[in-house]
């Protein structure tokens, strides 16, 4: 049998539109069972790029922070699709541990750090401590 000889890149075209299947699916859908509620969210967009950050908590309380970079393209076959680029996750046991957290040096990191949402946290956090000592 003759071995044909073939473009050295042939090989990574199929390889590449696999890849690019396979970061594509339904992340909302997939985080929910992955990590629980979504109780946060917030996102921004530059071009074709966007930059998500949730807060998921599951039902044991524990808490999940994810920062996606994902980007639009147009395929192919004339459909533009969202891929994930880059993702990070958080893990704390509770929202003192979410709050005392170090937190990667992303922008969106300060976004989360400043909403109302993490001061709620904090504040949370604050009361908690206060009762507890009351108690004890």
């Amino acid at each position: 049998m003759l071995a044909t000889l073939q473009h050295p890149t042939a090989w990574l075209l199929p390889a590449r539109f696999m890849l690019l299947e396979m970061l594509m699916f339904d992340y909302r859908n997939s985080d929910l069972e992955r990590y629980g509620q979504q109780i946060y969210h917030h996102y921004r967009k530059q071009g074709s790029h966007r930059w998500d950050t949730t807060v998921h908590q599951d039902d044991s309380g524990q808490y999940a922070v994810i920062f996606r970079h994902s980007f639009s393209k147009k395929q192919a076959d004339g459909v533009k699709r969202t891929m994930i680029r880059d993702e990070t996750v958080i893990r704390a046991g509770s929202a003192q541990a979410l709050t005392e957290a170090t937190f990667p040096p992303f922008q969106d990191s300060e976004i989360l750090k400043n909403s109302d949402f993490f001061r709620s946290l904090q504040k949370d956090d604050i009361k908690a401590g206060v009762e507890n000592n009351q108690q004890g």
